[in-house]
């Protein structure tokens, strides 16, 4: 799901939450502001959720992205 976002959001996914850079980390990195960092990973996540909402609840990825979600929630 996450080759299927668009390279921005992509790579702010990547930094974030494989190489768990923080936001003020990120800014250096990528020259984005705060929020416009925030605000594509917001979108990328809700992309992601949405994408895994209509997906067949018998393939487990729906409650494997709800346990993802409910462990990342308290980084935003």
């Amino acid at each position: 799901m996450i080759n299927a976002l668009p390279a921005r959001q992509r790579e702010l996914i990547i930094l974030k939450f494989y190489e768990g850079l923080g936001y003020e980390d990120i800014v250096r990195k990528t020259g984005l502001t705060r929020r416009t960092i925030y605000n594509k990973i917001h979108e990328a996540l809700s992309k992601i959720k949405n994408e895994v909402l209509q997906a067949p609840a018998r393939s487990g990825i729906r409650s494997n992205f709800l346990l993802i979600a409910a462990l990342i929630s308290p980084f935003f």
